[in-house]
């Protein structure tokens, strides 16, 4: 049995309120995401969905809300290597 190994993101995608409306988890690790990274990427995403950040521990959990079930697939994700080129290019 071959084990995967972990990502450093999860991401996690549930019902909001509204019947079309989505909301999306996301878990990064503090010591690849900076916060200015993620101040950066959650300015450019603004206009996407409602982006909330806060510290947990080793994670940054960064709770998105107000977007359609496809944007919910997808935005997480691209939130989080946007913030990971935003890191690198800031060090």
């Amino acid at each position: 049995m071959i084990k995967k190994k972990k990502k450093a993101s999860k991401v996690k995608a549930k019902a909001k309120a509204g019947p079309k409306e989505k909301t999306a988890i996301l878990r990064l690790d503090v010591a690849f995401y900076p916060q200015a990274a993620l101040k950066q990427a959650k300015e450019a995403f603004a206009h996407l969905a409602s982006i909330e950040i806060r510290r947990q521990g080793r994670q940054r959990v960064i709770k998105f809300g107000g977007m359609s079930a496809a944007a919910a697939r997808k935005l997480p994700d691209e939130f989080a290597n946007y913030a990971l080129s935003c890191a690198v290019v800031e060090a």
